[in-house]
């Protein structure tokens, strides 16, 4: 009697710690994004998708819905890749860019939800009934508008200099070019 309770108890811890072994499990990078984007530019974000289990898992990118702010246009949010497949105990890198419009004001704020969710491919359509719940992880995003950030000091000296280049180039041109034609002139007579 004892060894059936012994061989029913080795069992039961056997399959329950042999059962998390068997599932994928979805995690993410911690840390939410918050982006500073200036006017009429985009920037990127980027952080790491996981799959800790054994089993290979789908997924699937939706991208957020954003707040609107009235008589400004929303960011435009893109994730690469959208979809894909995370094999057993790999990572991949998920990259947010967002484009900002340049017509926007500044210190404006927008919210939204960016996902990761678990395509399952046992998707099982009944009549209406019940709810088919997929596993996913959501990061909230922040976009902020900053104003357009200026040119720095050595560009500003780069366009100045190549400038000042062009008009003494042109400059020597036109003179060397009426010194020719001076002393051609002076041959004709």
């Amino acid at each position: 009697m004892k060894v059936k309770y012994m061989c029913a108890l080795l069992a039961f811890f056997g399959l329950i710690t042999a059962l998390p072994m068997v599932y994928g499990q979805l995690g993410e990078q911690a840390g939410q994004p918050t982006l500073n984007v200036s006017l009429g530019s985009s920037t990127t974000f980027n952080y790491t998708i996981l799959n800790s289990g054994s089993t290979p898992i789908n997924y699937s990118v939706i991208l957020p819905t954003l707040n609107t702010i009235p008589n400004n246009a929303t960011p435009a949010v893109t994730v690469s890749p959208m979809n894909g497949t995370l094999l057993p105990h790999s990572q991949q890198e998920m990259t947010i860019d967002v484009s900002m419009p340049s017509g926007d004001k500044t210190g404006l704020k927008w919210l939204g939800i960016v996902q990761v969710v678990e395509i399952n491919a046992n998707k099982n359509s009944s009549a209406g009934i019940g709810a088919t719940i997929n596993a996913g992880i959501a990061k909230i995003l922040t976009i902020y508008s900053v104003a357009a950030k200026p040119l720095p000091f050595i560009v500003i000296a780069a366009i100045v200099v190549v400038i000042i280049l062009v008009v003494v180039a042109v400059a020597y041109l036109l003179i060397r070019r009426k010194k020719v034609h001076n002393k051609r002139k002076r041959r004709a007579r």
